[in-house]
């Protein structure tokens, strides 16, 4: 489909595959030497197979996001641009993040042998907590209070910029709590390893505070690089989440960042009523929490520094002043050069 013109868009390359949709790159051209990247959310309409309902219910979901996105205009939100039901392709255009997810960015620091620096780690879950936040307090055009419950934030769903930004993307299956259209199928919502364990006894159970678990459960995996409900069957990640403790959990990420903890057990409580749901306040915490951290490198030196890796071509820039002595030497010995740090307001 490559080259494919869909409304105004010509596709480039598919960027990945969902449970009913494609993303593909796509641009547009315009007058006056006007360019415009996009992530296009793609869904083929059926011709004569007899699923026209399925369509209509596919319609209808990707409308329903968009319209969604656009009310959650906050700068650590994918940004949707535009949206359509056509005769052949239902899509949505949003903002295309040019750095990748963040499950690539997890991967491809293992396969290097990297470990995350702390403070990158409290950095992108200090954004996703704030994009959740924006989320649970959403008051609609009308003036309607919402909570937007996200309902399967995992790393496929964080989104990362060559600019550094961290942006949540894929409200598909969101809610919001006061939502009466809600129809009880029974069927679990989200991905497994990061879904609170409330939800897996009442799948209508969800709440800000089912968001704030699976950011706990995120956190974790940026500090450690290792999956904290991962691996087994369905049952035996039903036990891990259901039969564990908050305090178990954040001793994972002790021996790499301990002053993250005290926050981790208070995200990851299994009781909902004791969990931390304000997700402002989560934010506020991951804030002060950064500022005790040695400064280091940012995570759009930190997508340079996997690309020289890769063989990409992309090569680091010299390191800023700002940049502490041991993710410096981190970095040369990634590498296998000397990365020259240059003069800053503090000196070298």
């Amino acid at each position: 489909m490559a080259d494919q013109q869909i409304g105004p868009y010509r596709l480039v390359r598919r960027l990945g595959r969902g449970g009913f949709a494609d993303v593909w790159l796509a641009e547009r051209d315009g007058p006056g030497g006007f360019h415009r990247q996009v992530a296009l959310k793609l869904v083929v309409a059926s011709h004569g197979d007899g699923d026209q309902e399925g369509d209509a219910l596919r319609a209808d979901a990707l409308l329903r996001e968009a319209r969604l996105v656009s009310w959650l205009d906050d700068p650590a939100i994918v940004a949707v641009e535009a949206a359509e039901a056509e005769d052949d392709f239902i899509w949505m255009a949003m903002e295309y993040c040019d750095g990748g997810s963040l499950t690539s960015l997890l991967r491809r620091m293992t396969r290097h042998g990297l470990p995350m620096p702390p403070a990158v780690a409290v950095r992108i879950a200090r954004d996703v907590a704030r994009a959740l936040a924006a989320a649970h307090r959403l008051v609609s055009p009308d003036g309607q209070q919402l909570c937007i419950v996200h309902r399967d934030l995992k790393p496929g769903n964080v989104l990362l910029t060559r600019a550094g930004d961290t942006k949540v993307c894929d409200f598909g299956i969101a809610k919001a709590t006061d939502d009466t259209n809600i129809t009880g199928t029974g069927m679990l919502k989200g991905t497994a390893g990061y879904v609170a364990p409330e939800l897996w006894h009442d799948v209508r159970a969800f709440s800000s505070a089912s968001d704030a678990f699976a950011l706990g459960t995120l956190l974790v995996e940026l500090i450690t690089l290792q999956r904290l409900h991962a691996g087994g069957a369905m049952p035996m990640i039903f036990r891990r989440i259901t039969e564990g403790t908050g305090a178990d959990d954040a001793a994972q990420a002790a021996p790499y960042l301990p002053a993250a903890v005290p926050l981790l057990i208070d995200l990851l409580q299994r009781d909902p009523a004791r969990r931390l749901d304000d997700l402002a306040v989560a934010a506020a915490r991951l804030d002060e929490l950064l500022a005790t951290l040695p400064p280091v490198a940012e995570p759009a030196l930190l997508l340079d520094v996997l690309d020289h890796l890769d063989g990409r071509g992309r090569r680091p820039k010299s390191l800023p002043a700002r940049v502490g002595h041991a993710w410096h030497v981190l970095l040369q010995q990634a590498l296998g050069v000397d990365v020259p740090m240059v003069p800053g307001p503090a000196g070298r």
